[in-house]
């Protein structure tokens, strides 16, 4: 893992700030470049990148020693030529797992008895942020909330001073008050709770749904980043622009970084 001098940001590059911009679109890349690569590879991550986005969503789960891995699902059967939970495997034995076996979007994508490279393996969270750090900021979406991962997780935070970079996503208040109870000092988003402030995140991902424009001002007068989720349609994408909202976690980055030219933001 890269290193830094104590007390300072090692890529500065600021997640949150990005929001602020009403000149800006926040273009969140969702596991990579998916609709068009293998989800969650170093392949899917470093596309999107190219394209110029501003943030990876990559999902998280963990090793059987813990090692934090790019991975929705709860088992490797849909995406891999492995079977079975990643719990079970070792990250040294994981890494002669292929991970690509499925095509198109997550949703809406098939599955292929064939992989679409030789050799594609699932990388580890290090991985990616020491390859793609320098250049991007980071949505962490941690789906299994246990100390001993919540921890490494920790150490990624202070080691490369991400706390201004990247956000850690979990699903409920009480997962958020365990990360809490390790790491305080962790950027969280809590999906349960886009509508509670109560717990003080600066950051919310919703649907489209609740995206309103009263939840657009009141975001911009709070200084809370909103992220809208799934959002894949160019007809949606400027109808929530003119809502007022400027981030997108999308299946097709190309096409939300095609609509903000259009509309000649920055």
């Amino acid at each position: 893992m890269a290193r830094h001098v104590a007390g300072t940001m090692l890529y500065n590059l600021d997640l949150h700030g990005r929001y602020a911009r009403g000149d800006h679109l926040v273009v969140t890349a969702r596991r990579g470049l998916a609709a068009h690569y293998p989800e969650n590879t170093m392949l899917a991550f470093n596309r999107a990148v190219a394209l110029g986005v501003d943030s990876l969503w990559i999902d998280v789960r963990g090793t059987r020693d813990h090692v934090p891995i790019a991975l929705h699902d709860a088992t490797l059967d849909r995406t891999t030529d492995a079977t079975g939970s990643p719990n079970d495997y070792r990250f040294a034995d994981l890494r002669r797992v292929n991970a690509s076996h499925w095509s198109g979007p997550p949703e809406s994508g098939h599955r292929s008895s064939e992989p679409a490279c030789a050799y594609l393996p699932i990388p580890s969270l290090e991985e990616v942020i020491d390859t793609l750090g320098h250049r991007v900021c980071f949505h962490l979406r941690l789906h299994e909330v246990e100390p001993p991962l919540v921890t490494h997780i920790s150490r990624f935070f202070h080691d490369l001073v991400l706390h201004e970079q990247a956000v850690l996503t979990v699903a409920t208040r009480r997962q958020a008050a365990l990360v809490r109870s390790i790491d305080a000092t962790i950027p969280l988003c809590v999906l349960e709770a886009a509508g509670d402030e109560s717990g003080g995140e600066r950051h919310r991902v919703v649907s489209a749904a609740r995206a309103t424009p009263a939840l657009a001002v009141h975001a911009r007068q709070m200084g809370i980043a909103v992220d809208v989720k799934h959002v894949n349609e160019r007809e949606e994408m400027h109808r929530l622009l003119d809502l007022g909202f400027r981030g997108f976690v999308t299946d097709r980055p190309d096409l939300a970084l095609e609509v903000a030219r259009e509309r000649e933001m920055e």
